[in-house]
Protein backbone atom coordinates (compact mmCIF):
# COMPACT_ATOMS: atom_id res chain seq x y z
CA UNK A 1 0.00 0.00 0.00
CA UNK A 2 1.57 3.56 -0.79
CA UNK A 3 -0.57 5.33 1.52
CA UNK A 4 2.34 7.70 2.88
CA UNK A 5 3.68 8.32 -0.20
CA UNK A 6 0.26 9.46 -1.54
CA UNK A 7 -0.44 11.36 1.31
CA UNK A 8 2.47 13.04 1.49
CA UNK A 9 2.37 13.97 -1.96
CA UNK A 10 -1.27 15.61 -1.79
CA UNK A 11 0.13 17.61 1.15
CA UNK A 12 -2.51 16.51 3.59
CA UNK A 13 -1.00 14.89 5.63
CA UNK A 14 -1.71 17.54 8.79
CA UNK A 15 -5.86 16.84 7.92
CA UNK A 16 -5.75 13.31 9.54
CA UNK A 17 -5.06 14.22 12.97
CA UNK A 18 -8.75 15.33 13.43
CA UNK A 19 -10.62 14.26 10.32
CA UNK A 20 -9.76 10.24 10.37
CA UNK A 21 -10.42 8.47 6.84
CA UNK A 22 -14.25 8.07 5.75
CA UNK A 23 -16.07 4.57 5.60
CA UNK A 24 -19.74 3.70 4.96
CA UNK A 25 -22.25 1.81 2.89
CA UNK A 26 -20.72 0.98 -0.91
CA UNK A 27 -23.23 3.09 -3.40
CA UNK A 28 -23.49 1.28 -6.66
CA UNK A 29 -24.63 3.28 -9.70
CA UNK A 30 -26.39 2.01 -12.30
CA UNK A 31 -24.47 0.33 -15.66
CA UNK A 32 -23.32 3.18 -18.46
CA UNK A 33 -20.95 2.49 -21.38
CA UNK A 34 -18.77 5.12 -23.32
CA UNK A 35 -17.04 5.00 -26.23
CA UNK A 36 -13.21 6.44 -26.51
CA UNK A 37 -10.54 6.59 -28.90
CA UNK A 38 -7.47 4.01 -28.68
CA UNK A 39 -5.40 1.46 -30.19
CA UNK A 40 -6.69 -1.08 -32.53
CA UNK A 41 -8.10 -3.54 -30.57
CA UNK A 42 -6.40 -7.21 -29.60
CA UNK A 43 -7.00 -10.45 -31.44
CA UNK A 44 -6.66 -14.20 -30.48
CA UNK A 45 -4.99 -13.46 -27.05
CA UNK A 46 -4.30 -15.09 -23.79
CA UNK A 47 -4.47 -13.96 -20.21
CA UNK A 48 -1.34 -14.64 -18.22
CA UNK A 49 -1.62 -15.15 -14.45
CA UNK A 50 0.29 -12.16 -13.19
CA UNK A 51 0.38 -13.50 -9.65
CA UNK A 52 2.32 -16.59 -10.99
CA UNK A 53 5.51 -17.14 -13.30
CA UNK A 54 7.04 -18.62 -15.86
CA UNK A 55 7.91 -22.63 -15.74
CA UNK A 56 11.65 -21.68 -16.44
CA UNK A 57 13.69 -18.79 -15.98
CA UNK A 58 17.08 -17.16 -14.39
CA UNK A 59 17.60 -14.68 -11.98
CA UNK A 60 19.86 -13.85 -9.19
CA UNK A 61 21.07 -10.93 -6.87
CA UNK A 62 20.45 -7.55 -8.46
CA UNK A 63 23.09 -5.02 -7.58
CA UNK A 64 22.69 -1.20 -6.82
CA UNK A 65 21.34 0.72 -9.99
CA UNK A 66 21.46 4.60 -10.80
CA UNK A 67 18.19 6.44 -9.37
CA UNK A 68 15.63 6.08 -11.08
CA UNK A 69 15.58 9.91 -12.55
CA UNK A 70 18.20 9.74 -14.40
CA UNK A 71 17.31 6.50 -16.19
CA UNK A 72 13.91 7.95 -17.62
CA UNK A 73 13.02 7.16 -21.40
CA UNK A 74 11.84 9.53 -24.18
CA UNK A 75 9.00 8.79 -26.43
CA UNK A 76 7.98 9.70 -30.02
CA UNK A 77 4.31 10.45 -30.23
CA UNK A 78 2.62 8.66 -32.95
CA UNK A 79 -0.61 9.95 -34.62
CA UNK A 80 -2.65 7.29 -32.49
CA UNK A 81 -1.84 8.54 -29.16
CA UNK A 82 0.81 5.62 -28.63
CA UNK A 83 3.92 6.85 -28.21
CA UNK A 84 7.23 4.75 -28.98
CA UNK A 85 9.49 4.17 -25.83
CA UNK A 86 12.86 3.84 -26.45
CA UNK A 87 14.54 0.93 -24.13
CA UNK A 88 17.84 0.63 -25.11
CA UNK A 89 19.97 3.45 -24.38
CA UNK A 90 18.39 3.94 -20.34
CA UNK A 91 19.34 0.54 -19.62
CA UNK A 92 21.74 0.61 -16.61
CA UNK A 93 24.51 -2.33 -16.08
CA UNK A 94 23.89 -4.07 -12.89
CA UNK A 95 26.73 -3.95 -10.15
CA UNK A 96 27.37 -6.85 -8.38
CA UNK A 97 26.15 -6.62 -4.64
CA UNK A 98 28.37 -6.95 -1.80
CA UNK A 99 27.01 -10.01 -0.87
CA UNK A 100 28.39 -10.08 3.12
CA UNK A 101 26.55 -7.03 3.92
CA UNK A 102 23.44 -7.94 6.29
CA UNK A 103 20.56 -7.95 6.32
CA UNK A 104 20.59 -7.60 2.64
CA UNK A 105 21.98 -11.24 2.42
CA UNK A 106 21.11 -14.02 4.92
CA UNK A 107 20.00 -17.59 4.85
CA UNK A 108 16.94 -18.66 6.55
CA UNK A 109 15.05 -21.81 7.52
CA UNK A 110 11.72 -21.96 6.04
CA UNK A 111 10.90 -25.64 7.61
CA UNK A 112 11.22 -23.90 11.04
CA UNK A 113 8.65 -21.37 13.03
CA UNK A 114 9.51 -18.22 12.78
CA UNK A 115 13.27 -18.74 12.04
CA UNK A 116 16.06 -16.33 13.00
CA UNK A 117 18.53 -14.90 10.27
CA UNK A 118 21.32 -17.40 9.38
CA UNK A 119 24.74 -16.48 7.92
CA UNK A 120 24.78 -14.48 4.64
CA UNK A 121 24.69 -16.09 1.30
CA UNK A 122 26.12 -15.09 -1.69
CA UNK A 123 24.15 -14.83 -5.48
CA UNK A 124 27.07 -14.54 -8.01
CA UNK A 125 24.66 -13.06 -11.03
CA UNK A 126 23.57 -9.71 -11.66
CA UNK A 127 21.22 -8.03 -13.37
CA UNK A 128 20.44 -5.01 -16.35
CA UNK A 129 17.65 -3.14 -15.81
CA UNK A 130 15.82 -2.02 -18.65
CA UNK A 131 13.21 1.11 -17.98
CA UNK A 132 10.58 -0.26 -20.65
CA UNK A 133 8.35 3.52 -19.55
CA UNK A 134 10.09 6.18 -18.10
CA UNK A 135 6.73 8.16 -18.39
CA UNK A 136 3.96 6.49 -16.30
CA UNK A 137 3.16 9.23 -13.44
CA UNK A 138 2.70 7.23 -10.48
CA UNK A 139 2.89 3.46 -11.68
CA UNK A 140 1.45 1.17 -9.56
CA UNK A 141 0.62 -2.16 -10.74
CA UNK A 142 1.45 -3.92 -13.33
CA UNK A 143 -0.07 -7.21 -15.55
CA UNK A 144 1.29 -9.36 -18.31
CA UNK A 145 -0.75 -10.45 -21.38
CA UNK A 146 -0.53 -10.99 -24.84
CA UNK A 147 -3.01 -7.90 -25.45
CA UNK A 148 -2.53 -7.76 -29.70
CA UNK A 149 -2.28 -11.36 -30.34
CA UNK A 150 1.15 -11.27 -31.99
CA UNK A 151 2.21 -13.59 -29.79
CA UNK A 152 4.13 -11.89 -27.43
CA UNK A 153 3.77 -10.77 -23.88
CA UNK A 154 2.69 -7.17 -23.23
CA UNK A 155 2.38 -5.40 -19.79
CA UNK A 156 -0.93 -3.65 -18.43
CA UNK A 157 0.27 -0.69 -16.59
CA UNK A 158 -1.86 1.46 -13.82
CA UNK A 159 -0.58 5.05 -13.19
CA UNK A 160 -2.51 7.29 -10.22
CA UNK A 161 -1.24 10.46 -12.11
CA UNK A 162 0.44 13.27 -10.91
CA UNK A 163 -0.09 14.42 -7.20
CA UNK A 164 -0.92 17.69 -6.66
CA UNK A 165 -3.34 19.08 -3.84
CA UNK A 166 -6.54 16.89 -5.15
CA UNK A 167 -7.20 13.47 -6.29
CA UNK A 168 -6.29 13.26 -9.95
CA UNK A 169 -7.85 10.87 -12.58
CA UNK A 170 -5.23 7.56 -13.27
CA UNK A 171 -4.48 5.90 -16.04
CA UNK A 172 -4.07 2.33 -17.51
CA UNK A 173 -1.55 2.02 -20.68
CA UNK A 174 -0.95 -1.29 -22.72
CA UNK A 175 2.39 -1.05 -23.52
CA UNK A 176 2.85 -3.80 -26.64
CA UNK A 177 6.23 -5.48 -26.84
CA UNK A 178 7.93 -5.09 -30.25
CA UNK A 179 10.86 -6.47 -31.35
CA UNK A 180 12.11 -7.69 -28.44
CA UNK A 181 11.90 -6.77 -24.54
CA UNK A 182 13.60 -2.93 -25.12
CA UNK A 183 11.42 -2.10 -28.24
CA UNK A 184 7.93 -0.92 -26.77
CA UNK A 185 4.85 1.09 -27.66
CA UNK A 186 2.92 3.00 -24.89
CA UNK A 187 -0.90 2.78 -25.92
CA UNK A 188 -3.92 4.15 -24.09
CA UNK A 189 -6.42 1.79 -22.87
CA UNK A 190 -8.59 3.99 -19.92
CA UNK A 191 -7.26 7.98 -20.08
CA UNK A 192 -7.64 10.87 -17.37
CA UNK A 193 -11.13 12.14 -18.96
CA UNK A 194 -12.67 8.56 -17.90
CA UNK A 195 -12.24 10.03 -14.02
CA UNK A 196 -11.07 6.92 -12.77
CA UNK A 197 -9.12 7.31 -9.53
CA UNK A 198 -6.22 5.11 -8.30
CA UNK A 199 -6.87 2.69 -11.04
CA UNK A 200 -5.39 -0.74 -9.77
CA UNK A 201 -4.74 -4.00 -10.73
CA UNK A 202 -6.22 -5.01 -14.08
CA UNK A 203 -7.27 -8.31 -15.36
CA UNK A 204 -6.61 -9.26 -18.79
CA UNK A 205 -9.42 -11.41 -20.03
CA UNK A 206 -11.96 -12.10 -22.80
CA UNK A 207 -15.19 -10.62 -21.24
CA UNK A 208 -17.31 -10.95 -24.19
CA UNK A 209 -16.34 -14.34 -25.95
CA UNK A 210 -14.96 -12.57 -29.02
CA UNK A 211 -11.42 -13.65 -29.20
CA UNK A 212 -9.77 -10.56 -27.98
CA UNK A 213 -8.76 -9.50 -24.28
CA UNK A 214 -10.53 -6.69 -22.67
CA UNK A 215 -9.43 -5.09 -19.10
CA UNK A 216 -11.24 -4.96 -15.68
CA UNK A 217 -10.28 -1.81 -14.08
CA UNK A 218 -10.52 -2.02 -10.53
CA UNK A 219 -10.29 1.55 -8.66
CA UNK A 220 -10.25 4.15 -5.85
CA UNK A 221 -7.87 4.47 -2.38
CA UNK A 222 -8.79 5.89 0.90
CA UNK A 223 -6.96 9.00 0.26
CA UNK A 224 -9.96 10.06 -1.69
CA UNK A 225 -12.05 10.37 1.53
CA UNK A 226 -8.92 11.79 3.62
CA UNK A 227 -8.82 14.93 1.89
CA UNK A 228 -11.21 17.74 3.34
CA UNK A 229 -14.86 17.32 1.01
CA UNK A 230 -13.50 14.71 -1.05
CA UNK A 231 -15.70 12.19 -2.08
CA UNK A 232 -15.02 8.74 -2.03
CA UNK A 233 -13.91 7.20 -5.31
CA UNK A 234 -14.60 3.36 -5.15
CA UNK A 235 -15.54 2.17 -8.68
CA UNK A 236 -15.31 -1.19 -10.63
CA UNK A 237 -15.70 -1.79 -14.18
CA UNK A 238 -14.41 -3.16 -17.57
CA UNK A 239 -13.20 -1.62 -20.79
CA UNK A 240 -14.07 -3.54 -24.13
CA UNK A 241 -11.66 -4.11 -26.94
CA UNK A 242 -13.87 -2.89 -29.73
CA UNK A 243 -12.11 -2.13 -33.81
CA UNK A 244 -13.13 1.68 -33.31
CA UNK A 245 -11.16 1.60 -29.78
CA UNK A 246 -11.85 0.97 -25.91
CA UNK A 247 -15.73 1.10 -24.65
CA UNK A 248 -16.28 1.29 -21.28
CA UNK A 249 -18.67 -0.55 -18.72
CA UNK A 250 -19.21 0.30 -15.76
CA UNK A 251 -20.05 -2.50 -13.20
CA UNK A 252 -19.86 0.48 -10.41
CA UNK A 253 -19.49 3.84 -11.12
CA UNK A 254 -16.98 5.98 -10.25
CA UNK A 255 -17.71 7.26 -6.10
CA UNK A 256 -18.62 4.08 -4.75
CA UNK A 257 -17.79 4.30 -0.84
CA UNK A 258 -15.84 0.96 -1.26
CA UNK A 259 -12.64 0.79 -3.15
CA UNK A 260 -11.22 -2.16 -5.36
CA UNK A 261 -7.88 -3.29 -6.15
CA UNK A 262 -8.11 -6.69 -7.88
CA UNK A 263 -10.74 -8.94 -9.88
CA UNK A 264 -10.87 -12.75 -9.85
CA UNK A 265 -12.69 -13.48 -13.48
CA UNK A 266 -14.20 -17.18 -13.05
CA UNK A 267 -17.11 -18.86 -14.11
CA UNK A 268 -18.45 -18.84 -9.99
CA UNK A 269 -21.74 -20.45 -10.09
CA UNK A 270 -20.91 -22.52 -12.68
CA UNK A 271 -23.50 -21.85 -15.22
CA UNK A 272 -21.11 -21.21 -18.22
CA UNK A 273 -20.51 -17.63 -17.55
CA UNK A 274 -18.02 -15.52 -16.40
CA UNK A 275 -18.94 -14.10 -12.79
CA UNK A 276 -16.39 -11.39 -11.05
CA UNK A 277 -15.38 -11.80 -7.54
CA UNK A 278 -13.92 -9.50 -5.57
CA UNK A 279 -13.29 -7.52 -2.39
CA UNK A 280 -14.55 -4.25 -1.20
CA UNK A 281 -12.79 -2.03 1.20
CA UNK A 282 -13.10 1.17 3.34
CA UNK A 283 -11.58 2.85 5.69
CA UNK A 284 -13.21 4.30 9.13
CA UNK A 285 -12.99 7.53 9.91
CA UNK A 286 -12.47 9.28 13.18
CA UNK A 287 -16.16 10.10 13.79
CA UNK A 288 -18.02 6.42 14.94
CA UNK A 289 -16.65 4.61 11.30
CA UNK A 290 -15.35 1.19 10.94
CA UNK A 291 -12.96 -0.34 8.90
CA UNK A 292 -14.69 -1.95 6.30
CA UNK A 293 -13.92 -5.54 3.91
CA UNK A 294 -16.46 -7.39 1.89
CA UNK A 295 -15.63 -10.65 0.08
CA UNK A 296 -18.50 -9.67 -3.03
CA UNK A 297 -19.10 -11.22 -6.62
CA UNK A 298 -21.04 -10.17 -9.47
CA UNK A 299 -22.68 -12.30 -11.60
CA UNK A 300 -22.47 -12.42 -15.06
CA UNK A 301 -25.06 -11.93 -17.37
CA UNK A 302 -25.83 -12.35 -21.37
CA UNK A 303 -26.44 -8.38 -21.44
CA UNK A 304 -24.71 -5.80 -23.14
CA UNK A 305 -22.85 -4.67 -19.95
CA UNK A 306 -22.07 -8.50 -19.33
CA UNK A 307 -22.76 -7.92 -15.18
CA UNK A 308 -25.27 -7.29 -12.45
CA UNK A 309 -24.49 -4.21 -10.96
CA UNK A 310 -25.22 -5.45 -7.54
CA UNK A 311 -23.34 -7.03 -5.89
CA UNK A 312 -24.13 -10.61 -4.20
CA UNK A 313 -21.67 -10.99 -0.99
CA UNK A 314 -19.56 -13.58 -0.14
CA UNK A 315 -19.36 -12.55 3.70
CA UNK A 316 -17.32 -10.17 5.38
CA UNK A 317 -13.45 -10.38 5.48
CA UNK A 318 -9.98 -11.33 3.21
CA UNK A 319 -8.32 -7.81 1.40
CA UNK A 320 -7.29 -6.22 -1.26
CA UNK A 321 -5.69 -9.38 -3.77
CA UNK A 322 -8.89 -11.96 -3.04
CA UNK A 323 -7.54 -15.44 -5.41
CA UNK A 324 -10.09 -17.84 -5.93
CA UNK A 325 -8.93 -21.93 -5.58
CA UNK A 326 -10.40 -24.99 -4.71
CA UNK A 327 -8.79 -24.59 -1.29
CA UNK A 328 -10.25 -28.02 0.04
CA UNK A 329 -10.03 -30.51 -2.91
CA UNK A 330 -13.93 -30.93 -3.04
CA UNK A 331 -13.58 -29.84 -6.48
CA UNK A 332 -15.66 -26.32 -5.77
CA UNK A 333 -13.94 -22.64 -6.19
CA UNK A 334 -13.11 -20.93 -2.81
CA UNK A 335 -11.68 -17.33 -2.05
CA UNK A 336 -8.79 -17.21 -0.04
CA UNK A 337 -6.64 -13.69 0.91
CA UNK A 338 -4.70 -11.57 3.35
CA UNK A 339 -6.91 -9.38 5.65
CA UNK A 340 -5.95 -5.51 6.51
CA UNK A 341 -9.19 -3.90 7.64
CA UNK A 342 -10.34 -6.99 9.65
CA UNK A 343 -9.08 -6.95 13.02
CA UNK A 344 -7.19 -9.59 14.68
CA UNK A 345 -7.05 -11.67 11.57
CA UNK A 346 -4.10 -12.21 9.02
CA UNK A 347 -5.15 -14.47 6.28
CA UNK A 348 -8.41 -16.33 6.13
CA UNK A 349 -10.44 -18.63 3.39
CA UNK A 350 -13.99 -18.31 2.38
CA UNK A 351 -14.90 -22.85 2.19
CA UNK A 352 -18.26 -22.73 -0.28
CA UNK A 353 -20.22 -24.60 1.76
CA UNK A 354 -23.33 -24.95 -0.96
CA UNK A 355 -24.18 -24.35 -4.58
CA UNK A 356 -27.42 -24.15 -4.43
CA UNK A 357 -27.94 -21.49 -3.58
CA UNK A 358 -23.87 -20.31 -3.01
CA UNK A 359 -23.40 -20.45 0.66
CA UNK A 360 -20.13 -20.05 2.06
CA UNK A 361 -18.17 -19.92 5.44
CA UNK A 362 -15.52 -18.22 6.91
CA UNK A 363 -11.97 -19.99 8.20
CA UNK A 364 -9.29 -17.88 9.85
CA UNK A 365 -5.85 -19.35 8.23
CA UNK A 366 -3.73 -17.80 11.07
CA UNK A 367 -4.47 -14.71 13.47
CA UNK A 368 -1.20 -13.76 14.80
CA UNK A 369 0.90 -11.86 11.81
CA UNK A 370 -1.05 -8.47 12.38
CA UNK A 371 -2.38 -6.88 9.70
CA UNK A 372 -1.15 -8.52 5.86
CA UNK A 373 -1.57 -7.32 2.04
CA UNK A 374 -0.81 -10.48 0.27
CA UNK A 375 -1.92 -14.29 0.53
CA UNK A 376 -1.32 -16.32 -3.09
CA UNK A 377 -1.70 -20.11 -3.68
CA UNK A 378 1.13 -22.20 -4.39
CA UNK A 379 0.49 -25.24 -5.50
CA UNK A 380 3.64 -27.66 -5.09
CA UNK A 381 5.93 -24.79 -3.67
CA UNK A 382 8.77 -27.35 -2.54
CA UNK A 383 8.17 -29.90 -4.98
CA UNK A 384 7.16 -32.56 -2.86
CA UNK A 385 3.22 -31.87 -4.10
CA UNK A 386 2.43 -30.45 -0.78
CA UNK A 387 -0.28 -27.05 -1.46
CA UNK A 388 0.84 -24.32 0.18
CA UNK A 389 0.41 -20.34 -0.05
CA UNK A 390 2.91 -17.51 0.35
CA UNK A 391 1.61 -14.60 2.28
CA UNK A 392 3.08 -10.88 3.51
CA UNK A 393 2.32 -8.95 6.31
CA UNK A 394 2.13 -5.53 6.36
CA UNK A 395 3.03 -3.77 9.95
CA UNK A 396 5.69 -1.82 10.79
CA UNK A 397 8.26 -2.36 13.69
CA UNK A 398 10.32 0.83 13.73
CA UNK A 399 7.45 3.30 14.52
CA UNK A 400 6.29 4.38 18.10
CA UNK A 401 4.71 2.15 19.34
CA UNK A 402 5.69 -0.73 17.35
CA UNK A 403 3.35 -3.68 16.04
CA UNK A 404 4.19 -6.94 17.87
CA UNK A 405 4.45 -8.91 14.96
CA UNK A 406 7.70 -8.65 12.82
CA UNK A 407 7.22 -7.99 9.00
CA UNK A 408 7.83 -10.95 7.18
CA UNK A 409 7.22 -13.38 4.38
CA UNK A 410 5.08 -16.50 5.32
CA UNK A 411 4.53 -19.74 4.15
CA UNK A 412 1.76 -21.03 5.31
CA UNK A 413 1.31 -24.82 4.94
CA UNK A 414 -2.71 -26.14 5.42
CA UNK A 415 -3.21 -29.30 8.07
CA UNK A 416 -4.98 -32.09 6.65
CA UNK A 417 -8.33 -30.77 7.68
CA UNK A 418 -8.21 -26.66 6.16
CA UNK A 419 -10.42 -25.66 8.28
CA UNK A 420 -7.61 -25.32 10.68
CA UNK A 421 -5.19 -23.02 11.80
CA UNK A 422 -2.04 -23.55 9.08
CA UNK A 423 1.14 -24.13 9.85
CA UNK A 424 3.26 -20.63 9.59
CA UNK A 425 7.20 -20.24 8.89
CA UNK A 426 9.04 -17.03 8.12
CA UNK A 427 11.04 -17.39 4.77
CA UNK A 428 12.11 -13.90 5.17
CA UNK A 429 14.55 -12.27 7.34
CA UNK A 430 15.35 -8.04 8.42
CA UNK A 431 12.19 -6.59 6.95
CA UNK A 432 11.86 -3.38 8.70
CA UNK A 433 9.38 -0.35 7.45
CA UNK A 434 10.98 3.44 8.05
CA UNK A 435 8.86 4.45 11.04
CA UNK A 436 6.63 6.99 9.24
CA UNK A 437 4.33 9.26 11.09
CA UNK A 438 1.13 9.63 12.61
CA UNK A 439 -0.07 11.12 9.78
CA UNK A 440 1.77 9.58 7.46
CA UNK A 441 2.01 5.85 8.11
CA UNK A 442 4.29 2.91 6.76
CA UNK A 443 3.97 -0.78 6.80
CA UNK A 444 6.11 -3.64 5.21
CA UNK A 445 6.53 -5.52 3.34
CA UNK A 446 4.16 -5.28 0.03
CA UNK A 447 3.29 -7.58 -2.90
CA UNK A 448 5.03 -10.60 -4.44
CA UNK A 449 5.47 -12.91 -7.14
CA UNK A 450 6.91 -16.08 -7.42
CA UNK A 451 8.70 -18.53 -10.06
CA UNK A 452 11.91 -19.84 -10.83
CA UNK A 453 13.64 -16.83 -10.39
CA UNK A 454 17.56 -17.98 -10.89
CA UNK A 455 16.74 -21.30 -13.28
CA UNK A 456 17.45 -23.85 -10.98
CA UNK A 457 13.88 -25.93 -11.30
CA UNK A 458 12.46 -24.53 -8.15
CA UNK A 459 10.37 -21.57 -7.14
CA UNK A 460 11.78 -18.26 -5.76
CA UNK A 461 10.22 -14.74 -4.70
CA UNK A 462 10.20 -11.26 -5.35
CA UNK A 463 8.81 -8.93 -3.17
CA UNK A 464 8.32 -5.01 -2.81
CA UNK A 465 9.22 -3.71 0.51
CA UNK A 466 7.02 -1.37 0.47
CA UNK A 467 7.65 0.60 3.89
CA UNK A 468 11.16 -0.63 3.71
CA UNK A 469 12.56 1.24 0.79
CA UNK A 470 14.47 -2.39 -0.50
CA UNK A 471 13.26 -4.53 -3.38
CA UNK A 472 13.83 -8.04 -2.13
CA UNK A 473 13.96 -11.43 -3.70
CA UNK A 474 14.15 -14.62 -1.54
CA UNK A 475 15.98 -17.69 -3.60
CA UNK A 476 14.89 -20.81 -2.57
CA UNK A 477 17.96 -23.68 -1.42
CA UNK A 478 17.74 -27.28 -0.50
CA UNK A 479 16.33 -28.32 2.32
CA UNK A 480 13.45 -25.77 2.80
CA UNK A 481 16.16 -23.16 3.22
CA UNK A 482 15.78 -19.52 1.58
CA UNK A 483 18.80 -17.12 0.94
CA UNK A 484 17.50 -13.66 0.68
CA UNK A 485 19.05 -11.00 -1.80
CA UNK A 486 18.98 -7.25 -2.42
CA UNK A 487 17.04 -6.32 -6.07
CA UNK A 488 16.89 -2.85 -5.05
CA UNK A 489 18.54 -0.92 -2.58
CA UNK A 490 16.12 2.14 -2.74
CA UNK A 491 12.70 1.94 -4.50
CA UNK A 492 10.33 2.82 -1.81
CA UNK A 493 6.75 1.51 -2.82
CA UNK A 494 7.55 -0.45 -5.88
CA UNK A 495 4.58 -2.00 -7.36
CA UNK A 496 3.62 -4.57 -10.42
CA UNK A 497 5.06 -7.20 -9.59
CA UNK A 498 5.06 -10.12 -12.18
CA UNK A 499 7.37 -12.66 -13.20
CA UNK A 500 7.51 -14.08 -16.34
CA UNK A 501 9.30 -15.07 -19.39
CA UNK A 502 8.41 -11.78 -21.65
CA UNK A 503 10.45 -12.93 -24.96
CA UNK A 504 10.13 -16.99 -25.02
CA UNK A 505 13.77 -17.04 -24.09
CA UNK A 506 13.46 -20.06 -21.09
CA UNK A 507 14.46 -17.08 -19.06
CA UNK A 508 11.95 -15.46 -16.46
CA UNK A 509 11.79 -11.51 -16.11
CA UNK A 510 10.57 -9.62 -13.61
CA UNK A 511 8.72 -6.66 -14.23
CA UNK A 512 8.25 -3.69 -11.47
CA UNK A 513 6.27 -0.97 -11.28
CA UNK A 514 8.44 2.30 -9.85
CA UNK A 515 6.06 4.29 -8.31
CA UNK A 516 8.04 7.23 -6.72
CA UNK A 517 10.50 7.03 -10.17
CA UNK A 518 7.54 7.32 -12.45
CA UNK A 519 8.41 4.62 -14.67
CA UNK A 520 8.14 0.12 -15.03
CA UNK A 521 11.20 -1.30 -15.57
CA UNK A 522 12.43 -5.32 -16.19
CA UNK A 523 14.84 -6.99 -14.82
CA UNK A 524 17.22 -9.25 -17.18
CA UNK A 525 19.38 -11.49 -15.60
CA UNK A 526 23.38 -10.50 -17.54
Amino acid sequence: MKTSMILARFGVVGVLAGLGLACSEQASGPDSSSQRDASAASTDAETTDQMSAADSGVLEDAGFFPDADTAADTGVSQPDGSVMLDATSQSPDALPMDASTPPSDAVVDGGASNPDAGTSADASASFERITIDGQRAGASWTAVADMNGDGKLDVVVSSFGQIGLSVPAGEVHVLLQGADIRSWTAQPAVGAADGVKFPNLTTPVDIDGDGDLDLVVPGGFLVCTAIPFSPPCGTLGWWEAAPSGWVRHDIIAPGAELFYHHAEVVDFDGDGILDVVTVGEAKGSGFGGMDRAVTQWFKGTQGANRFESMPREVGNGLGSIPAVRDVDGDGDLDVLGAEFFVSGESFAWFERTSSQPLQFQKHVIDDASGPAIMLAWVPNLYGDGVQRALGTNHVNTAKNPPDPQAEAVIVLTPPADPRQHWTKSTISSGIQSVPGSRFAPQAAPGIFAYGDLDGDGDLDVVVSGDGDPRVLWLEQLPGMQWAQHVLEAQMPQAGGLNVVDLDGDGRAEIVLADYSGNAVYVYRRR
